[in-house]
């Protein structure tokens, strides 16, 4: 039997036998019998029936490929913004918005925070998760706005605990509890340590600056001090003479007029008058000058000098300066010349001579003189006047708290 498609939707069999009688031959079956053909359509003579031709029409079946356009229903994992949706697939209903999603209340956001429609992070959503800003000069408040915890002063003025034991007093300032008064260590306090409050006990004590801190160690004389296990030292040797007539040293030689004692003020004259108190502390009020409380008598002289003892400056460093506090009062030259020398250990040195205009210190002065490259082991110093014919009377030189040193000072 052979099969075929017939149109759209039918189908038809035909048997062999008729294609058989279509093609006109003769049929020999296998058992080597004969079938002709009249071309009528009948048989004869024939030991085997030839089949029925027979056809047949079908519809089939296209419910497999049927198909829909219609969408699937609304979801929080569509990746579509919809239903209540504040962003895609997050807000309203579905979870709550990570920070950085818009929202529209601050139940979308997962942080509870939504701040002009979008979820920012939040370190508090009310006041009490702001407590530990609260103290005795602070309250802890949430910022509705940023969420942000807050600290707003309150108490200002009120008086305050800030639970230190260094404190005796404190108050509230700015949110804060500020000391106004505490325990004063400056007892403590020396030129390499510093007083300060123990916080534990309350107690006093005193630090050490550190090891080689520079301080101060009361002495002008020194310029290079520091600190050495709490103590101001220094290498350098101070004053190598200092001289302030109280109990004058043995060595100073006097010429005419000069005089060791305490001061006397003179009678007025050219320039002024000597002074009625010395320089140094103390009340023994006692000083070296030419004619103490008194005028230079003659009407002219030779240079008299006051020459200190001998001096020993051959451990002085690379400088070495003579000082002293005046108290000068004299006419100009050439009607008197006053100088300043020292022995450089062959000669005599002027380290100053004058003076081209009156003088009058209306005070005690410190004056210094350089004498850097004349140390040697009987350095010494002198001071004198020479008068002129012709100049007028004068009070002339007081003298105070001389000193020799490698620095311009006076001690203490």
């Amino acid at each position: 039997m052979v099969v075929g498609r017939l149109g759209a939707g039918g189908w038809w069999v035909v048997g062999l036998a008729a294609l058989g009688a279509a093609c006109g031959g003769p049929h020999v079956d296998e058992t080597g019998g004969t079938s002709t053909s009249d071309g009528s359509g009948g048989t004869s003579g024939s030991s085997s029936t030839a089949p029925d031709v027979m056809t047949t029409t079908e519809t089939p079946d296209d419910s497999s490929t049927t198909t829909t356009d219609n969408p699937p229903d609304p979801g929080c994992q569509d990746q579509i913004k919809n239903q209540d949706e504040s962003d895609v697939d997050c807000g309203g209903s579905c979870s709550a918005c990570p920070e950085g999603q818009t929202c529209n209340s601050p139940l979308d956001c997962a942080s509870m925070a939504c701040v002009e429609g979008i979820c920012v992070a939040s370190s508090c959503l009310v006041d009490a998760d702001c407590a530990a800003l609260t103290g005795p000069c602070s309250l802890g408040t949430c910022d509705p706005q940023s969420f942000v915890c807050k600290s707003v002063a309150q108490h200002e003025g009120d008086a305050c605990d800030d639970k230190t034991l260094c404190t005796t007093v404190s108050s509230c300032k700015l949110g804060s509890c500020t000391a106004t008064a505490e325990v004063d260590c400056s007892g403590f306090d020396s030129a390499c340590t510093k007083g300060e409050c123990n916080p534990e006990t309350g107690a006093c004590l005193a630090t050490e600056l550190a090891d080689g801190a520079p301080c101060e160690d009361g002495n002008a004389c020194t310029a290079e001090e520091y600190c050495k296990e709490g103590s101001c030292v220094t290498n350098e040797p101070g004053a190598l003479f200092f001289e302030d007539f109280s109990n004058p040293a043995i060595g100073w030689e006097l010429d005419k007029l000069w005089e060791m004692g305490p001061a006397v003020s003179s009678a007025a004259a050219v320039g002024g008058v000597d002074p009625a108190d010395d320089h140094s502390p103390g009340d023994d009020r006692r000083l070296a000058g030419a004619g103490i409380g008194s005028l230079d008598p003659a009407s002219s002289h030779e240079p008299w000098c006051m020459t200190s003892p001998v001096i020993d400056t051959s451990t002085a460093g690379p400088s070495l300066w003579l000082s002293f506090w005046r108290h000068l009062h004299t006419p100009a030259s050439p009607k008197v010349i006053h100088t300043v020398d020292a022995w450089n250990g062959a000669v005599w040195t002027n380290l100053e001579s004058g003076y081209d205009k009156t003088i009058n210190d209306p005070a005690w002065t410190f004056v210094s003189f350089d004498a850097s490259g004349m140390k040697n082991k009987s350095f010494r110093v002198r001071i004198c006047t020479e008068r002129f014919e012709g100049a007028p009377d004068f009070a002339g030189w007081s003298i105070d708290d001389l000193t020799v040193a490698p620095v311009a000072c006076t001690p203490g």
